[in-house]
């Protein structure tokens, strides 16, 4: 959408409350590890760093920066970190179970920031909501290598006003479909007033279903099945819906 170290091996099983994967422990490492990351972290890193150099690499802006949604576990930051030495990765999730793994798999990584919480359901445009509070963490931690401490969310003059215009790209992995449909409409307004216009790039990777509602295989149709059953408000999001939703706000989607 236009708009280090040595690897632990699981020995522990968790089940977090928002998906039906067992995430993997290694034990006293604080890393935690989601076997579909594994499977698919280097594709999805390819194709951002192949978006971002194309709008300009390390000399689009002083200060590229990016900012996950939904980060579980930190597994994508941290590839993204690594693989961008010149990008600041802001991880950011709903709840903070994971944010030790998060700082655990970023701590040879000056370019990611300490995760943040962020619903991306509540107001983007608003001057002390999470959205701002991520955003600028984000701009501050990118002008000063990564860990810089957030500036205080009563400052002013930090981040122009909405549209601000500050984000490089928004990434989002496998969230929409175990989130209520205000999460997604909140992430569209999250990249509405934030990614840099006409380069920024928001990356949403999931299940979809196509054509208004027909899913690609009986397997994604017994799986959004039972989202469904788990929690009503859960479900696989349309791509007509979401390229409808993301025009009102002005973005335009690419590709499905």
């Amino acid at each position: 959408m236009q708009p280090g170290g040595t690897t632990a091996q699981p020995s522990a099983a968790i089940h977090m409350p928002n998906t039906f994967e067992a995430y993997g422990s290694g034990g006293e490492d604080m890393r935690v590890y989601a076997p579909s990351t594994g499977r698919n972290k280097g594709v999805i890193g390819a194709m951002l760093k192949e978006r971002l150099e194309a709008a300009g690499g390390a000399g689009s802006r002083p200060c590229p920066v990016i900012l996950e949604v939904a980060c579980g576990a930190g597994e994508h930051a941290a590839n993204l970190g690594s693989l961008m030495p010149w990008l600041t990765v802001q991880p950011t999730d709903y709840h903070g179970d994971l944010f030790g793994s998060v700082a655990a798999h970023a701590a040879q990584l000056p370019n990611v920031a300490p995760p943040l919480l962020l619903d991306t359901s509540s107001d983007a445009r608003a001057p002390g909501g999470q959205w701002a509070a991520a955003v600028r963490a984000a701009v501050t931690a990118a002008m000063h290598g990564g860990m810089a401490q957030p500036a205080p969310l009563s400052s002013e003059g930090e981040l122009p006003p909405p549209p601000g215009g500050v984000l490089d790209a928004m990434l989002c992995i496998n969230m929409t479909h175990i989130s209520p449909w205000p999460a997604t409409l909140g992430l569209l307004d999250g990249a509405a007033n934030y990614l840099v216009p006409v380069t920024g790039t928001l990356l949403i990777y999931g299940p979809f279903t196509i054509d208004n509602g027909t899913h690609t295989s009986e397997g994604n149709a017994s799986f959004d099945a039972s989202l469904r059953e788990r929690d009503p408000a859960w479900g696989y999001r349309d791509v007509e819906a979401i390229r409808g939703e993301a025009a009102k706000r002005g973005l335009v989607l690419q590709s499905p």
